[in-house]
């Protein structure tokens, strides 16, 4: 994206309503904005509510499909002029959104003294986001003024199965590390049997027996394969999956309500509605509060509006 900037002068950051200057709902999220062509970024920028303990970001997100960069959580923007919605955050967290196929390449921070090395990094993190079918191509270079570029093209094939590539590097590839572990996130998917993972490096299979990780917290599946030489084609092919991660909604709710400043009863009768509601429980959760009606009555019940939106965000995110 920097290379990007550079060279074509299209800005790292981009307002919302320059690529929708069309739309009505573009203009109206002043804070949110475009990073690159992979991400829409919708920062909190008021103090956290003391009810929910989180922050409030609107976000309007163009039509299509969307995850949130962190933990995979899936968002539905069908109609034609996008959706408006709210996000709710806590304090160590910031609103971040990738499309569907987005391909986002991230260096993995060397140890020890390497930490602050220009070098151009050994071991890259790439987050992939299902489905969509999409491209990116990584420029490199030494560092030098007007240096020419290597080029590292990774393909994403969603459809029937799931194949990603990493092309080999052209270009000036003597700015590149000759090997690089490469770690392959599939962020927002469901758990996957190992063994119906395959890779291959420049159509050698690869004993994929210990090297896929699922993190159930993040819907992340993680593909680590090491000492790939940077010019050879790295394809890492799943003929069944994976699939799209449900939100789990129930489990969200309960974290949410876990560190809610508010009444335990009132957060019982909240989870015991999305649990037996769904999504229906919108409207129960509004008609929670209730006032004392004798001395002493411990069914007092109050819902904050912060609580109920939050909650609200997680039963309608898809």
């Amino acid at each position: 994206m920097n290379w990007r900037a550079a060279v074509e002068g299209r800005p790292l950051i981009e307002p919302m309503y320059w690529q929708a200057p069309e739309n009505p709902d573009a203009y109206e999220v002043p804070d949110e904005f475009r990073f690159g062509t992979e991400l829409i970024v919708s920062p909190v920028v008021t103090p956290n509510d003391k009810a929910a303990m989180r922050g409030r970001a609107d976000v309007w997100l163009p039509q299509g499909t969307w995850f949130d960069f962190f933990d995979g959580r899936r968002y539905t923007s069908s109609a034609a002029n996008g959706r408006r919605l709210e996000a709710w955050r806590a304090i160590d967290r910031i609103p971040v959104f990738a499309k569907a196929g987005a391909i986002i390449p991230l260096q993995k921070l060397p140890d020890g003294e390497n930490i602050n090395s220009t070098m151009n990094p050994s071991a890259l993190r790439v987050l992939v986001f299902p489905g969509a079918n999409g491209t990116f191509t990584m420029h490199e270079d030494d560092g030098t003024p007007a240096a020419p570029t290597a080029d590292t093209r990774m393909i994403l094939q969603w459809g029937n199965g799931c194949r990603f590539s990493i092309e080999p590097a052209s270009g000036a590839i003597d700015a590149l590390p000759s090997t690089r572990e490469w770690s392959v996130v599939f962020r927002g998917v469901a758990p996957s049997n190992a063994t119906a993972v395959h890779v291959t490096v420049d159509d050698h299979p690869v004993d994929s027996a210990g090297l896929v990780a699922y993190d159930e917290g993040r819907l992340s599946l993680t593909v680590t394969v090491p000492d790939v030489p940077s010019t050879s084609m790295l394809s890492i092919v799943m003929d069944d999956g994976p699939a799209i991660a449900a939100n789990p909604v129930e489990q969200d709710v309960t974290d949410l309500l876990l560190h809610a400043q508010m009444l335990y009863r009132t957060k019982e009768l909240a989870l015991n509605a999305v649990h037996e509601l769904g999504v229906d429980a919108i409207s129960a959760i509004r008609t929670m509060n209730r006032g004392p009606r004798y001395d002493k009555d411990f069914w007092v019940t109050e819902m904050p509006d912060a609580v109920s939106a939050a909650i609200q965000e997680i039963l309608l995110r898809s």
